[in-house]
């Protein structure tokens, strides 16, 4: 969530008016969600986030939330 130039919040505007299917397979990642602008982000849009540290096991079960069913 805390990045240069905006943050996450800016990233997903970002991502949103140029990709919005992109944006909605978008997992933060972050060490804490801790100013304000984050945290009404986070409320507003329901994006998994992934808290540092995570295990792999977390990462995996977030990507498959995110990312559509392929079929075979």
């Amino acid at each position: 969530m805390a990045m240069p130039e905006g943050g996450g919040p800016a990233f997903h505007r970002e991502l949103c008016a140029r990709d919005a299917s992109l944006a909605r397979s978008t997992v933060f990642y972050t060490g804490g969600v801790t100013s304000t602008e984050a945290r009404d982000f986070v409320a507003r849009y329901p994006l998994p986030v992934l808290e540092k540290p995570f295990d792999l096991g977390a990462f995996l079960k977030r990507v498959d939330e995110v990312m559509p069913a392929r079929s075979s």
